[in-house]
């Protein structure tokens, strides 16, 4: 019943308002959906499970922010779309897939790096340097926290 219903309005949307609006309104009502503040908090951070890799190394990588709830009045504002990290298994999947000499010749950069998991996962492979790029200042403050509390966990 749900699901017709949906569907439904979906069809009456697109046939309304085109497309693209259907989009729009879809990400809008999906993103008020999804809202939930944190007590203390003045970035609207969606509650997700802290993930293990969080509590085996105590930093904080989890988690969804919007990229409206990061602003800061710089033109580059209009590039945070949102920050939502890559699970563990995924990135060692990924770097599985890669020939050996990348491994040791290249630079691991990650741009839009956001709190630095991926810059954390990197850092035990042999790349020749690790390097995180993130505008959003509330995200990289947490990302350079992060770094130090990887690598005393680490050590």
């Amino acid at each position: 019943m749900y699901a017709r219903r949906t569907a439904r309005a979906v069809r009456q949307t697109v046939t309304n308002h085109g497309w693209t609006a259907a989009v729009g309104i879809a990400g809008d009502r999906l993103r008020q959906k999804l809202r939930q503040p944190r007590a203390g908090d003045n970035i609207t951070w969606l509650s997700t499970a802290e993930h293990e890799f969080d509590r085996k190394y105590s930093v904080d990588t989890s988690g969804l922010v919007w990229g409206d709830e990061l602003k800061t009045g710089s033109p580059s504002d209009a590039w945070n779309t949102a920050y939502y990290v890559i699970p563990p298994s995924v990135f060692h999947h990924v770097v599985a897939q890669l020939p050996a000499s990348l491994l040791t010749d290249a630079t691991f950069i990650d741009l839009g790096c956001g709190k630095g998991r991926a810059l954390l996962l990197a850092s035990e492979y042999p790349f020749r340097e690790v390097v995180g790029v993130e505008i959003a200042p509330q995200l990289h403050k947490v990302a350079v926290e992060n770094v130090q509390r990887y690598a005393a966990a680490r050590h």
